[in-house]
């Protein structure tokens, strides 16, 4: 099978929350909330990966806790990576 190379410059852990409703002017509680590797590089290796004719690896720098998170993530999901370990923490966006 071929294999394709990602770089992913912008890994992120990513959290989604989410909400029964919105009242503009209210405090808004959600209702659950859901944490995944996320980033353009990483969605596209599972793009990849579901379209079912190539292997993706991807390429990407990660950092501190979140970094963490994000490679065992990666790891318990299947998705080859290759991260070189960098000092500052990976971001967190927020959904």
């Amino acid at each position: 099978m071929n294999k394709i190379c990602i770089i992913g410059f912008n890994p992120a852990w990513q959290k989604t929350l989410f909400f029964p409703e919105f009242k503009k002017g209210s405090v808004n509680r959600a209702r659950s909330a859901a944490s995944m590797a996320s980033g353009k590089g990483i969605n596209a290796a599972r793009a990849v990966r579901n379209w079912g004719k190539a292997v993706p690896c991807v390429y990407q720098f990660a950092g501190g806790t979140t970094g963490q998170k994000l490679l065992n993530y990666l790891n318990e999901e299947g998705i080859c990576h290759c991260t070189r370990e960098i000092a500052a923490r990976t971001r967190t966006c927020t959904t």
